[in-house]
């Protein structure tokens, strides 16, 4: 019971980190925060964070190649898609965004795979 609740709790939190990080990709430039980082820092930073809420999503038991490659294609879909839609809000694409998003996915898989591994 103790592990279907964590399993439950995981899922919500990548809903809402998900949910987090399309509102900050897709609200106009001039309402961000300052938040005195390079963009790509933060780019990387929450790809990261989204392949590792992935991996532990995806299956909280093992950590597969199956589940590697599905939260990576999973992540850098989901970035390349907001990267193509931010134009709609007045931001640019930029080719350089998504592959800050692809090598934070690749950390996140490491780390998402050592969180699991411990479990």
């Amino acid at each position: 019971m103790k592990f279907r609740l964590l399993v439950i709790s995981m899922r919500i939190v990548l809903a809402l980190y998900t949910l987090t990080i399309v509102v900050l990709s897709l609200i106009p430039s001039p309402e961000l925060p300052d938040v005195h980082l390079s963009d790509k820092v933060g780019h990387l930073v929450a790809y990261a964070g989204l392949s590792t809420l992935l991996v532990a999503g995806i299956n909280l038991r093992r950590v597969s190649a199956r589940s590697l490659v599905l939260a990576l294609v999973v992540a850098n879909v989901f970035g390349i898609g907001l990267e193509f839609i931010q134009p709609i809000s007045g931001r640019s694409r930029d080719v350089y965004d998504m592959m800050a998003n692809f090598t934070g996915s690749l950390i996140g898989l490491g780390i998402g795979s050592a969180f699991v591994l411990m479990l």
